[in-house]
Order: structure tokens, then C-alpha cells, then sequence
């Protein structure tokens, strides 16, 4: 019997539908050099138009590729990240294990990463527990990237409930994830999964012991920037389905102040955690460029919607 169900998804594309999959493979060997594994599965939902799958298919014949194009996936364009979404519904409805687990293919779990996971869901009983993000390149831009997107999830955390985790770093239980089918079923995006499950009754937490590291391989300021565009402009869009114009048109002027605003925030979190402050100073002018990007994302999803 499968325990562990873990989909790896290639956020490359997001600017282009055309990236490779060197990253997803160092992914999948971090995941085949796990101690102490429960009985764990693979499964990579993928668009036919990344490169090198074929390849990866014959390295990793125990790996599930699951291409989108064979389960009616609509066509793919760039310039978007909503189809990850959708290519995680596909890879919950394969999986066979207990627990499902998410991954992004930038990451590198840590060897006990697949135990630790297991042990959290049997010792503890949160619906979802994400886990903490590290960077594992130490490089500017990387750590500029990192500290604008997912620099909350750095260590040190506590074992304890929260309102929030990253869908780069999350497990669920199958049988929780089976009471609200309805809400991922079309396109398992992990905020409204979150919420409805807080909404119920149940739990999400954040473990420091659950560690994967972020390693963003040729990763240059132009994609960063088109990415956090991207992104920004998703987060509104899916914002304005339950919002009045009059409160759209408050969150497009207001964005010409969102760029300081998420600076402080990553100054505030910084300052807490009391690590790679150095790494943080030497970003700045880096990060004030990312968030610009992502407040006009906002503004153009606000308005375009």
C-alpha cells in the first residue's frame, strides 16, 4: 500500500511553456536518496511542450508522467501560472497514497524529508502541514527571489497551526482532501484548499522539521521580474472573482504603495528570524525591483479581470 503520494510540478514555464527539466531531475534523484522512505510515490503532471521528458521517462521508469495533453488539458500558453493549478488536480486524482504531498521541481527535499512528513501526520492531526523553505543558492539574485516569495517559510518555525502554508512545501491526509473535492477537483489552488478546510473545522501547521531547499537554476533578474508580474497579476485576478468594482478600484490605486508595503513586511520577518540578514541587505534594491513587478502584476489583474 502506497503511504506517501509526492507531485513534483514544473514551475518553469511560467514565462516560457518551453523550459527543460534540469531542475526536475535533481529533484527527483533528492527524492530517490530519501533514509528511511515510507512506501512513496512519484507523480509528475506535465505540459507536452517541456523539453526532456522523454528522457527522464526512461531514467525513472518508476516515476508516474501524467501528460496533460491525454486527460483534455486546454492549450497551453506562456505567460501564466493558473495550469499549475489545473496539473495538480491531475496528479491528486492519481495518486494512491495516504498522505499527498506537493513539491515544486526547483526544490531539493532533505534526505529525511519523506520521513519526517509521515511522522507529522501520524503524530499530529492537522488536515495540511507545510513545511519550511530554505534557499540552497547562494547567489543574489536567488536570494532576492527567495526572500521576496518565500522568505516566511524560512527556519525557524513552530510546530504549530497556521493560516497559511506554501504549496511549494505541503502534505495533506487523503481523507481530508476528500471531503471538499469540490474545491480542488477543476484546479487545487492551496488558498482556497486552506480556507475551506479552516472553514470546516480543520487544521493547516507549519513544521521546521519538513525541509526542502530552493535551487533556481539559471535564473536571471528579466525572468524573475516577467515571473513576479505574473504572479502578482494571478493573485488578483483570483482576488476579484468575490470583489465589488468599487473595492477593485481602491486595490488599483493602492497599488503604487504595495511595493513598500512588501518590503517592510520582508524587513519585519527578517528582523524576527534573525538570519541572512546580511544576505537581506545586499538584496534590496533587487527585491524593490521584484515588488514593483508584482504591484503591477496586481494592478493590470485588478483592472483586466
Amino acid at each position: 500500500m502506497t503511504q506517501l503520494s509526492v507531485i513534483v510540478i514544473v514551475v518553469g514555464d511560467t514565462v516560457t511553456p518551453f523550459c527543460g527539466t534540469d531542475e526536475l531531475r535533481e529533484c527527483i534523484a533528492s527524492l530517490g536518496k530519501q533514509i528511511n522512505s515510507p512506501s512513496m510515490e512519484i507523480i509528475v503532471p506535465h505540459h507536452a511542450g517541456i523539453r526532456g521528458i522523454e528522457l527522464l521517462q526512461d531514467q525513472y521508469p518508476g516515476v508516474v508522467f501524467i501528460d496533460a495533453e491525454h486527460l483534455g488539458f486546454r492549450s497551453r500558453k506562456g505567460w501564466s501560472r493558473e495550469h499549475h493549478d489545473e496539473l495538480r488536480t491531475r496528479g491528486v486524482l492519481a495518486a494512491r497514497g495516504e498522505i499527498i504531498a506537493f513539491l515544486e521541481d526547483h526544490t531539493r527535499p532533505a534526505e529525511d524529508w519523506s520521513s519526517c512528513v509521515m511522522s507529522a501526520h501520524s503524530n499530529f492531526p492537522f488536515a495540511g502541514i507545510g513545511g519550511a523553505i530554505e534557499n540552497g543558492t547562494n547567489r543574489l539574485l536567488n536570494w532576492a527571489v527567495y526572500f521576496c516569495d518565500l522568505g516566511r517559510y524560512q527556519n525557524p518555525l513552530e510546530m504549530a497551526e497556521s493560516p497559511f502554508a506554501s504549496i511549494v512545501n505541503i502534505s495533506y491526509k487523503r481523507s481530508s482532501l476528500n471531503k471538499i473535492h469540490e474545491v480542488w477537483e477543476q484546479k487545487f489552488d492551496e488558498t482556497a484548499v486552506n480556507s475551506t478546510l479552516i472553514a470546516r473545522g480543520e487544521k493547516i501547521a507549519l513544521s521546521p522539521d519538513i525541509v526542502v531547499y530552493t535551487h533556481r537554476q539559471n535564473l536571471s533578474l528579466g525572468i524573475a521580474l516577467k515571473e513576479f508580474f505574473i504572479w502578482g497579476r494571478s493573485y488578483a485576478r483570483n482576488r476579484s472573482i468575490s470583489l465589488k468594482w468599487t473595492k477593485r478600484l481602491f486595490l488599483v490605486a493602492f497599488s503604487v504603495f504595495l511595493p513598500f508595503l512588501m518590503l517592510w513586511r520582508m524587513i519585519r520577518r527578517v528582523g524576527q528570524k534573525k538570519r541572512n540578514v546580511r544576505e537581506f541587505i545586499k538584496t534590496t534594491p533587487v527585491l524593490l525591483s521584484e515588488t514593483i513587478s508584482w504591484s503591477l502584476g496586481e494592478m493590470f489583474g485588478y483592472i483586466f479581470s
